[in-house]
C-alpha cells in the first residue's frame, strides 16, 4: 500500500535538511529517511542529516529531484519551492497486520531486562513477550513512556524493533537556555521525535537465540538512545554558544 508523506526542506547554518512536515500522519517515516539517507537517521547528527551547503534553493531542489529520480525510484512532487519547499513522497512500505497493543510504565526507565521488574509495574507482559519470541503466540507492541521518555517496541519470533526517545522542555524553555530567540529558524534546528515534541529519538532492530538475551540487548538499546541525546544537545549548545559569545561565557560561570 501506497503511503503519501509530506517532507519540508529547511536550511540551517550546517546546510540543507529534510525533515517531516507534520500536515501529513508520520506513522512509519523512519523507513523513508533511512532510506534517502541509506543510513539509521534516527542516530545520525543534524550535521550529518545536511547536504548542499551553501547551495541557493533552485540547486537543492534539482538535485532532490535527481536522486529521488535515478537513484531512489521514488515518486516525488513539490510545492512552493521558491522559497522553502515542501515535498510529497510515495512510499511503498512493508506493511504488517496489526498486533496487540500492550501499554506500560517501568517508571524510570522505557525498558528492563529484569523479569522482577515488569512483575512489579506491569504483571503477565514478560511472559507475553517470551510468547511471541518464541513463535507461540503472535506479535506483540510494547508502548512505553516514563517520565521525559517515550518508546514502542516490537517482539516478534526471534527479534525485536522499534524507537526510543527522550522528551526535551518546550521551545519556549529551550529558547531561554540557550540564550536565544524562538522563531522559525531556532525551531528548524531543534529535533522532534514521532510524538511531535522537542527531543531526539533511537531506532532499532535486534536479534536473539534466547529471550533473556533478546531482552539484555533492548535494555542496550536505551543506552544508545542517552548517549545520542546528549551528543544532539551537546551540538546544539555548541552552535548557539558561537552565534552568541555572551552566552558561552555566562553558561561557564
Amino acid at each position: 500500500m501506497t503511503v503519501i508523506y509530506n517532507l519540508r526542506l529547511v536550511r540551517s547554518i550546517m546546510g540543507w535538511m529534510l525533515v517531516p512536515s507534520y500536515s501529513r500522519p508520520t506513522e512509519g517515516i523512519e523507513g523513508l529517511f533511512n532510506k534517502i539517507y541509506a543510513d539509521n537517521w534516527a542516530s545520525m547528527s543534524s550535521s550529518a542529516r545536511c547536504f548542499c551547503a551553501g547551495q541557493p534553493v533552485e540547486n537543492v531542489v534539482q538535485h532532490i529531484k535527481t536522486v529521488f529520480r535515478d537513484e531512489l525510484k521514488i515518486p516525488i512532487s513539490f510545492c512552493g519551492y521558491r522559497q522553502l519547499p515542501t515535498i510529497r513522497v510515495w512510499w511503498n512500505p512493508v506493511v504488517q497486520s496489526d498486533p496487540e497493543k500492550v501499554s506500560v510504565d517501568l517508571k524510570w526507565s522505557c525498558w528492563s531486562s529484569a523479569n522482577g521488574h515488569w512483575d512489579d509495574y506491569s504483571p503477565n507482559t514478560w511472559d507475553r513477550m517470551e510468547q511471541a519470541f518464541k513463535g507461540v503466540a503472535s506479535p506483540v507492541l510494547i508502548t512505553t513512556g516514563p517520565s521525559k521518555r517515550h518508546g514502542s517496541v516490537l517482539i516478534e519470533k526471534g527479534k525485536a524493533s522499534g524507537w526510543f526517545a527522550t522528551e526535551w522542555d518546550d521551545l519556549e524553555s529551550l529558547s531561554d537556555t540557550l540564550g536565544t530567540v524562538n522563531d522559525e529558524a531556532f525551531s528548524e534546528t531543534i529535533p522532534f521525535t514521532e510524538l511531535g515534541l522537542p527531543g531526539v529519538s533511537w531506532y532499532f532492530e535486534v536479534k536473539a537465540r534466547t529471550f533473556q538475551s533478546l531482552m539484555n540487548k533492548i535494555d542496550k538499546e536505551e543506552d544508545g538512545l542517552i548517549r545520542h541525546d546528549q551528543a544532539e544537545w551537546e551540538g546544539i549548545k555548541n552552535i548557539f554558544q558561537f552565534m552568541n559569545p555572551v552566552t558561552a561565557i555566562l553558561t561557564k560561570v
